[in-house]
Formats: structure tokens, sequence, C-alpha cells
């Protein structure tokens, strides 16, 4: 088919400005690129030639469109949706490449000039089926003559490079990845057809745009019209995650239905083990390339599908050798130029590495004279030099007891001791390089077992024991992380030597962690002077030596123990306690009255103060009966009595209030089912932390509903604080980790955006927290205004004073929670804890506790899932 008439793209074409051209020169990719429109997309010359014939390429209603950034789980994507649109056909999916039954769009645009083509087809003449791949792969898509009926298209184009009634008549499927884990994954791929730079410095080049174009630019096009109802957007996280339920809702999106047994073969027929093995997706363009290209892949290792893991950009992104740096640094007046000259092992030798062996390498660097150099001084037994410089300084692992007994008399050493868990952390990452790890559950067992660099607390121990001694400096790693200037200053004078502050400030910014990843002096070890052979292995694996020099970097790979029986629930993996399976039918199921109000939040959002506020709106502000009965009472926690108590534990809380009518009657309310309560008030006020999703699906519609959602930072905090009611906490940077993941309460940003997405709904009202602290009177307004309710100055504002947090505080009807109705046993162990339900109700009350790490970390979060999931109206 060809397009006669074509509209014009408008999209201009400019080349490549000459400073992005050099940054691309300087990484050894001085390719002849182009920059598209007002974005700034990359592509390649013949993007010019053909873009009028892109933009205008005709969309049918049955088209199925994967659009993404590559690698970012195109593949993965494209096999699902293909088998989903042609009833599973196995069988015809093996027999035919992937490549060919789903075309990459603009491919034959971009990868072979006309010599090319006429070359490859010549080379294949005699292969009947391979030659019917490589015609289908050259040709245009605008000059086929013949389509399936359902036509499925991968893109790496940004959506404003196609066709622009795309979305609207097609249905699009996009994909987006976590962009450090994309980084990763396009470096290796490119390392199949050409040498990568450095990683650090081909992540300058992706971030700047320059792979394969702007990744958030690119990723908000499709999610600023991922409400449209021909638009599904996924995260790649999420289909690796549960393949399962992506399979279901891609299904749904393409109104296709299938029985439990064939999603499960689906889904087993997904799953990476089997994905990698399978020829027929597993094999890429590039395997269609000329015998001569395929011959210089076969020595790089071509494995198109890698590990289809989240997270797999931790291999690349940096670790740390720091006090062996500082301390030549000041033992030899700071001379920077001589170390960026000489590599740190040959300045500083590891004191037991030549009695590992290795001798072969003189033979193979004898043609290199510095790199021979280099290789001698570190193959040479330290016994058996004839030279040494005045002052040696030497690094060591072996146990001081294993090294000569003087050393601690007559020398000055220096012992840095790391929170086990990031060395262990540590270590597992760097054996990555060179063989294939265990699961980290099983390497943590050999590690605390000794096994792998000797016993950890027996070695430490040895130089404790001695730490008071004069020519012993004892030391933490995480304080040289936490303060590297007070660490060189406490060297310096266990050292003996004297420097000027901007002296001790130069060696402070040679020794950041940006700078020294970048060092190439001391980022080469003793590995890099390997065999060539085993040089070549280490590639495809990543051999940065330098890794990320953080503290609690071990997070990465440790799980946390909290104690307590919890399960995920629904394609979100919302957390609940046991009893949700109990159930769950009977919440969904809750008949839903047309003057009912639904108080919805994750915990610690400002539940209570949105509670009360609207029991009083609810109830003419009859503030006498608001304090005479608690407000637990007045307003019921939804599904409270559904995972609070057991049987046994209700019988002995009833017995043993059997003398207080008055307590008796309220922890009767609370006890009781809502479905299974004979009455009910007029208005019912209900509160519930479930996620809108769990509850019955007709809320929203008939009744009223007020979400409140707080900056996640203090309602991690507010929630720690909670906890310490009942058990001991974790550091809060631990905590910080299993809250981020989703398994305190649930998912923060997936519970607000089930609210947020119906937010226009006129049953629906979502609040922020801070709103409500910065301006109360407006708050109670709004609020009156959504339920009907009016009301005179003087009574607004008598609300509005009501609700202030000193006055909030000291009401007993609202601070006294469900807690302070618990058996007296468990009431006199919170005793000896803090036991306030109403803390500050401040914002920014998270700065008690994160440390400028953390609040990276978070603000990073945050900024992302905003941006991807909400907008920026939380900061």
């Amino acid at each position: 088919m060809v397009v006669k008439t074509l509209r014009k793209n408008p999209n201009e074409v400019r080349p490549l400005p000459e400073e992005l051209f050099n940054i691309m020169k300087k990484a050894g990719k001085p390719w002849e690129l182009y920059q598209i429109g007002p974005k700034n997309y990359v592509r390649w010359p013949n993007y010019k030639k053909y873009k009028d014939e892109i933009y205008n390429f005709p969309i049918r209603k049955n088209d199925v469109w994967i659009n993404t950034l590559g690698r970012s789980g195109t593949t993965l994507m494209t096999e699902m949706v293909w088998q989903i649109c042609n009833d599973m056909d196995f069988e015809k999916g093996f027999e035919k490449p992937l490549i060919e039954r789903v075309p990459y769009f603009e491919y034959a645009t971009f990868r072979y000039n006309e010599e090319r083509k006429e070359e490859l087809l010549k080379e294949n003449a005699n292969d009947p089926k391979r030659l019917e791949t490589i015609k289908s792969m050259l040709t245009l898509e605008w000059e086929r003559s013949e389509y399936p009926e359902t036509r499925v298209y991968k893109s790496h184009l940004p959506l404003s490079l196609l066709p622009p009634e795309l979305a609207k008549e097609a249905r699009v499927i996009y994909v987006v990845r976590n962009p450090k884990d994309m980084a990763v994954s396009a470096y290796h791929f490119g390392q199949m057809f050409f040498d990568q730079p450095p990683f650090e410095q081909y992540w300058d080049i992706f971030e700047r745009g320059l792979i394969w174009g702007t990744f958030f630019e690119q990723a908000k096009e499709a999610w600023d019209i991922r409400h449209q109802e021909n638009v599904l957007f996924v995260f790649y996280e999420d289909i690796v995650k549960d393949m399962k339920s992506t399979i279901l809702k891609v299904c749904k999106f393409l109104g296709k239905t299938y029985t439990d047994s064939e999603i499960d073969k689906l889904a087993e027929h997904m799953h990476i083990d089997n994905f990698r093995k399978n020829e027929s997706v597993n094999r890429n363009y590039f395997d269609y390339d000329s015998k001569e290209e395929r011959a210089k892949r076969e020595l790089r290792g071509s494995n198109f599908i890698r590990q289809g893991k989240v997270d797999t950009y931790r291999e690349l992104f940096t670790r740390t050798t720091l006090m062996t740096e500082m301390v030549w640094q000041i033992c030899n007046n700071m001379d920077f130029e001589k170390g960026f000259e000489k590599p740190l092992i040959e300045r500083v030798p590891f004191f037991e590495y030549a009695t590992f062996g290795k001798k072969k390498l003189l033979k193979e660097n004898e043609n290199d004279p510095k790199r021979l150099e280099t290789v001698k001084h570190m193959l040479t037994l330290e016994w058996e030099r004839s030279e040494y410089p005045e002052t040696r300084v030497y690094k060591s692992h072996l146990p001081l007891s294993l090294l000569p007994p003087e050393l601690a008399k007559e020398a000055r050493l220096i012992y840095v001791v790391r929170n086990p868990k990031d060395m262990a952390a540590s270590a597992y990452h760097f054996g990555q390089m060179y063989f294939d790890q265990p699961p980290f559950e099983q390497y943590w067992d050999t590690f605390e077992r000794g096994l792998i660099w000797g016993t950890f607390f027996e070695q430490a121990k040895e130089a404790w024991d001695i730490r008071h001694q004069e020519n012993v400096l004892f030391m933490f790693y995480e304080d040289i992380v936490k303060d590297m200037r007070s660490t060189i200053l406490k060297v310096c004078k266990f050292l003996g030597k004297t420097y000027t502050d901007s002296e001790i400030d130069k060696l402070t910014e040679h020794m950041h962690i940006d700078n020294f990843r970048k060092n190439a002096s001391v980022n080469k070890n003793y590995f890099d002077y390997d065999s060539k052979e085993e040089r070549a292995k280490r590639t495809l694996r990543g051999n940065n030596f330098i890794r990320q020099g953080k503290v609690d970097t071990y997070k990465e790979l440790f799980t946390t123990g909290k104690p307590g029986e919890f399960y995920q629930i629904g394609p979100k993996n919302y957390i609940c306690l046991p009893n949700y399976e109990k159930y769950k039918d009977e919440i969904y199921n809750f008949p839903i009255r047309k003057n009912d109000v639904w108080i919805n939040t994750l915990g610690r959002s400002g539940t209570t103060l949105m509670t009360e506020m609207v029991w009083q709106i609810c109830n003419d502000m009859d503030f006498e009966k608001g304090f005479e009965k608690p407000l637990i009472e007045r307003v019921p926690y939804f599904e409270y009595a559904t995972f609070r108590f057991n049987e046994e534990k209700k019988e002995k809380l009833l017995k043993e209030n059997a003398n207080d009518p008055k307590r008796l009657e309220t922890i009767k309310s609370f006890l009781t089912l809502e479905w299974e309560k004979t009455e009910y008030p007029e208005t019912r006020v209900y509160k519930s932390h479930l996620a809108l999703s769990l509850l019955p699906p007709e809320l929203a519609k008939e009744a009223r509903v007020i979400y409140v959602v707080r900056n996640p930072k203090d309602t991690a905090v507010s929630a720690y604080h909670f906890g310490q009611m009942f058990v001991d906490q974790p550091p809060f940077e631990q905590y910080w980790d299993i809250f981020e993941r989703g398994l305190i309460w649930g998912t923060f940003f997936e519970h607000a955006k089930e609210a947020w997405d119906i937010r226009h709904q006129e049953n629906v009202l979502f609040v922020f927290y801070e709103d409500i602290v910065k301006d109360m009177r407006s708050t109670i307004l709004k609020v009156c205004k959504f339920l009907g309710k009016t009301y005179t100055d003087s009574e607004i504002d008598k609300l509005a004073e009501h609700m202030h947090i000193d006055n909030f505080k000291k009401n007993t009807s609202v601070n006294g929670i469900y807690f302070d109705y618990d058996l007296k046993e468990e009431r006199a162990k919170r005793e000896t804890r803090s036991s306030n339900f109403i803390r500050q109700g401040k914002v920014d009350a998270y700065k008690e506790l994160f440390t400028s790490g953390v609040e990276e970390r978070a603000d990073k979060w945050i900024s992302i899932e905003i941006t991807l999931l909400i907008n920026n109206k939380i900061k």
C-alpha cells in the first residue's frame, strides 16, 4: 500500500548539535544522529526520509501497538500480546520468529541501506525460511500488500512521531521500566555490537536522551493519555512481579477471554527461564544480519533476552576502597598527580596477593611495558622485593593473628570495620563479577559461617581488643562515609601529618564517591590485570570495582523480619492480615446506603481529624454528645472487627469488662461486625483504611466518600511512632524500606491513585492533609458544602477551635483509641511505651527521623511516582 497524499509531519528534523555530537564522540559513538521535534528526540538519518510516511500510516480499528523505549520489556509484552490475539497458538509461535509475527514498525527505515539489503538477500537466497523472515523485516510497512486481520506492531518511536490518530483508533499498550534498569540492559545490549565506554560515561549520554530518546518525555506522552479507553499503561516491574495478573489485564484490555488453565499455560510460557530458551523470541533482527557481522558478535556474547529482573542496575552502579587511597595521599604529601598516574594497586600493595599465583600473566603482557610493570609489581612477594619506598603502605585482609606478631607494636595499624550486612552485600556483588552467585539467602549462610573471607566478628575482635594501643586506629566505615573531612583529620593526627584547611578540603573532594568512582587509578583492581580470557568473561558480567560507597546498601538483598502473618491481595498486592480472606466477600457485598459517609485513608493520614469533623458536621455539631461517647463508637472503623481479635480474646475482653457497663457498651460496639449489627443511625459515618477496590464497588456511586492523603514521608514517621506503642521498631531507615515497598499498610500511591482517579465524581471529595492543617476553617466549609450542610460563621468558628490540635490532643473522646479497650495485660505493656494516639498534627514532622540519605531516596521515589501516577500535587 502506498500513501499518495501525505499530511506534513510537523516535527522538524535537525542535525545533532556539535556539543552533543562531541559528547557522543568522546563516548566512542561518533554517529550521525538527528534531533526531532520540540522535545529533541534522537533518531537516525533515515527518519527524515520516511517521516511523512510514518506520520501518515493508515491506522486500523483492530490494530494493537506495543510502544516502548528500547530494553523496557518490549519483547515480553509483544509475545504476550501476539499469543492473546492469536488464540494462544504456541505451535505457530514456536515455528515463526516473533520478529516476523510482530513487525518492528520503523525497523526497515533505518537498519539497512539499499546496498546492504541486496547483499543480505543474496547471502540468504538458498535458505527459503530465513529469506522469508528477512524479506518481511526489510519491507516498509506501508509497502506491504497483505496484512493479518489483527495487526500487532511494536515501535520505539514516541507517540508524537507516530500517526496522531493512533491512540484514538487502535489499541496502544505502553510499557515503562525503571530507567536505571533500562540503561543497564541497553548497555549490555550495545556490547553485542561494539565496545561500550565506562558505564558512568554511558549513563551520561543515556540521561541526555542520546541513546534512544528522552526517557521521561517519551513516557509522559503515554502517561498523559493513560485514561483513554484505547490506552493501557503498564509498568515492567508489575509484569515481572505478577505475570498472571498482567496477562489478565491485557486480556481484558484486548477484549479476550481464556480459561484459567490457558492463562496459566501462557504465564508459564512467559516465565523468564522458558522465555530465554524460546528461540522464536530470543532471535532478534541482528540474528538475520550478514555472516560477517554475526561472526563479530559471537566473540562478544549475544543473548538478546537477558535477566528479566528488576533492580539489575545495581550491577553497574558502583562501590569503594576509601581508606587505602586516603592513607596513601596523607603519607605522600597529597601528590594527586602521581596518584592519578600510578594505579593504587601498585602504590599500596595488597600484602598477600602474590601468594595466590598467576605467573602466566607475565608472558601475556610482555609487549606492554607499562602494564607489565604493574603486573610484575603485584606478583612479587613482598619479602622478595629489592626496593621499598621510605614509607611503606600496605593493605591486607588477613586477620592480625596471621600477620607478624609485632605489627601493631612497631608499625601503625588502621583497622576499618563495616556493618556485616553491608559488607556481605558488597562481597556478593563483587563475586558476581567472576562467577554465578547462589541466591543471597544461601550466600549469607556461608558468609555467616565465615566461609567467604573468614569469621567476621573474630577478625574484628582481634583489632578491637587492641584499639587503645598507641599505634592502632580502629574505624567504622559508616563514620567515614558520614563525615569524610573529620575522618581525614583523625587519620592525619594518627599519622603525625599536618595540612592546611584548603589541602584537607582538596583531599575531601578527591575522596568524594562521585570523584572516587571516576578515578581510574583507584577503580583499577587486581582483576583488571587478569588474563584476557578471564577479563573477557567479566565483560559480560559488568566489572566496576567501586560500587555505591553507601551505608545500608544491604537492604537491596536482605529481606526484613517483621513478625506477623500477612497476605497480599489483588493485582495491586495490598497487604492485609489473615482474617481478610475469611471476610472479604462480606466486606465486598456490604449494603451501601445513599446517605452513608465514608472516610477513606491509609493509616496515619489525618483519619481521626477528618472523622471527628465529619461526625460533628453530620450531627449538628453536638459537642456534648461527642465528648460523652468515644469517637470509635460514634464512627465505626469498618474492618476493625475482622482482624483485631480472635474468639478467645473477644470472650476474655467481654468478661474482663463485665462490671463496667459504659466501657462494655463501647467494646461490644467495635467487636460487632458491621453486617451483623441490627441497628444503624440514620446517617452512617464509617472510616476505613481498605483500598477502594476492596470495598463495595458501588460505594463511590451511592454513598459520599472523603479520601484524605498525606505526604508519605509524614505518614511513615507517624506510623513509625504509632507502631512503637506496641512493638520495638527497627531503625527508621529499615522501616522506610518496608513502608516504601507497601509492606506496612499497602502501597501508598496505588491506594491514593484509586481515589485520585475518581476525584471528579460528584460523590467524592479528595482532600490533602496539609490543606486541612494549613486552613482548618476552609476545610470545614468545603466538607460542609460536600455534605450539603449549612452552619453560621460562629458555629464554623467553634468547630475550627474544637478541631485545633491543642484541643484535639486533650479531647479524650478522640484520643481514646481501640487499644485503650484492650486486655489489661496488653495495656500494661504499653504503659512502658509512648502511648499518645494523637501526636503533633504537623506538616513536615518527618524531618525528625529522616537522614539526608533516606530523604534523598524518599524524594526520588515520590518524584517518580507522582510523575508517573498522579501529578505534582504532593511534594
